[in-house]
């Protein structure tokens, strides 16, 4: 704040043309990761709201969904994030939780489903027509070129799923779903 307050002492006023304009925190009123800003002017008496994070179309903070969806990518949740606020000297991540989760999981899920239709389509169209492919579920596309050692169209998707999701010991459902969804798109 110190440093926004030493670039707004060269400002003035809107309003009156004179006033040096001073900005605040309220901290009481925090929404999440997002803070309240009070903007005033202390020849004219204006004072101004501003948040630090826009809101979605539904009214939610953009700040707060980043905060849920970053430690999903990473395959933590909720506690994770109050860690790491904890480390960067941030305010504890939303309350509701669950609500901005919710929220992710169904865009994810959405855009995934659209992914796999636009895949099943594609997939049709390189299989002259045949609609039955090959999907393993086991863990077996981690291993490029595990029986033939000839890479196929299967195999292929596989390599580029495997750029977005590492061979590692585990990785959770949200970031497979996102690799394969990065994969096709």
């Amino acid at each position: 704040m110190a440093i926004i307050n030493s670039i707004l002492e060269n400002s003035v006023c809107s309003e009156c043309k004179y006033g040096p304009l001073k900005i605040k925190e309220d901290v009481q009123c925090h929404r999440g990761w997002a803070s309240k800003l009070v903007l005033s002017c202390t020849s004219y008496g204006l004072n101004e709201n501003y948040f630090t994070s826009l809101t979605s179309e539904n009214g939610q903070y953009q700040v707060n969904r980043r905060s849920v969806f970053a430690p999903r990518c990473i395959g933590k949740g909720h506690a994770a994030g109050e860690i790491f606020s904890a480390i960067v000297d941030l305010p504890p991540p939303v309350a509701n939780f669950e609500l901005y989760n919710k929220i992710v999981n169904d865009t994810v899920c959405k855009g995934a489903e659209d992914s796999m239709k636009r895949a099943s389509a594609e997939c049709k169209v390189v299989n002259d027509g045949e609609g039955d492919i090959a999907v393993t579920a086991d863990g077996t596309w981690m291993q490029r070129g595990h029986v033939s050692k000839i890479q196929n169209v299967n195999e292929s998707l596989n390599g580029v799923i495997r750029q977005g999701c590492p061979k590692t010991g585990f990785a959770s459902t949200f970031t497979v779903e996102t690799a394969v969804e990065a994969a096709v798109a």
